[in-house]
């Protein structure tokens, strides 16, 4: 599987409507590595949508209470509390030292829990998603249909997974895990980061690389600046940050939807 079996590992679970589908994830799981910690995530709003993610959140507890699965409440409708939560279990648990790793269960989630779990991923290291897919069902219809109409689009969501590595269990061929290597927050240059900061400040817009060069302070006239920065644009476009828009002569440079997130993300 995905997931070394000489390491230990934190399952995160998002539950609302299956029970089923995330009691057959912990199953194939426990068979595969060890399993350090469970946390069971459901929905604190009031509404019956909420109640009955609780409901389920607690049956799933029941049936792998021997583990000391840990319950918690989350607005799993909003991405930002889903990646705050996730922040939290990864920092708690110190997640990539001494071996561990984190695996979220995305195959009860809401469309946002789905969207901030895929950027999780994307962002930090150790860091797995695993689903158990409907029959028939393919990974990344079933992403990109839940980013439709999100604060991330689908087109960019595709270029974030289109480098995904997946592993099916061969028991289980329901059971998919994939990580999202395309890139990761620590990765990201000074030089990336203060592009992304700069464009984002003017409206996430500039009209030509010679502008963004001036916007962060250096002199376009430099043909080695020029083309430091050319590369530079370049790995942001295949990370899926910013796109090229050519306009005549000029290359206008637009932050994507996944890079305006990701500017509010960086320190």
């Amino acid at each position: 599987m995905g997931v070394s079996a000489s390491r230990s590992i934190l399952l995160c679970c998002f539950v609302t409507t299956e029970v089923r589908r995330v009691t057959e994830v912990i199953e194939y799981l426990l068979k595969e590595v060890p399993i350090r910690r469970i946390y069971v995530v459901c929905d604190r709003t009031s509404d019956r949508f909420g109640r009955i993610s609780r409901e389920n959140a607690r049956e799933v507890a029941r049936r792998v209470k021997l583990l000391n699965p840990v319950v918690a409440k989350v607005n799993t409708r909003s991405i930002h509390s889903v990646l705050k939560y996730l922040t939290f279990i990864y920092n708690r648990e110190e997640v990539g030292r001494y071996g561990t790793e984190l695996v979220i269960d995305i195959s009860s989630a809401t469309k946002e829990s789905i969207i901030a779990s895929c950027i999780f991923a994307a962002l930090r290291r150790s860091v797995t998603v695993l689903y158990s897919r409907a029959e028939g069902g393919d990974e990344i219809s079933f992403l990109v249909n839940r980013f439709s109409n999100s604060i991330v689009s689908s087109r960019d969501i595709v270029t974030l997974l289109k480098e995904r590595s997946v592993v099916r269990s061969s028991d289980r061929p329901s059971i998919i895990l994939f990580t999202i290597p395309s890139f990761k927050l620590g990765d990201l240059t000074d030089l990336e980061r203060k592009i992304l900061k700069k464009v984002d400040e003017v409206g996430g817009v500039v009209r030509a690389i010679r502008d963004v060069i001036e916007l962060v302070g250096f002199s376009s006239e430099d043909s080695s600046v020029r083309s430091a920065f050319s590369r530079c644009i370049d790995s942001l476009e295949r990370k899926g940050l910013v796109r090229k828009i050519f306009t005549g002569k000029t290359r206008a440079i637009m932050l994507t939807d996944l890079g305006r997130f990701i500017v509010r993300l960086l320190p």
